[in-house]
């Protein structure tokens, strides 16, 4: 899940890395703070800027989760 703050409010999104009944509903839409998901996401045109440290970081917990997945 990630959670940005834009101006004064929060835009939280549920991103799972799949486009499949990943969006969400027109009620959740609705809300004041909706949980967007990864459809909603990529249509909004938005991009997620993070420092090349935290790359790092990033890259080697997907690395090892997927090195997980393979031997299963």
């Amino acid at each position: 899940m990630c959670w940005v703050q834009l101006l004064s409010h929060w835009l939280i999104i549920d991103v799972q890395g799949s486009t499949i009944e990943r969006e969400a509903s027109q009620k959740e839409h609705a809300k004041v703070s909706p949980t967007l998901k990864d459809v909603d996401f990529v249509n909004s045109g938005m991009a997620l800027y993070i420092s090349e440290n935290d790359k790092m970081k990033l890259m080697g917990i997907l690395t090892s989760d997927t090195q997980v997945i393979r031997i299963l």
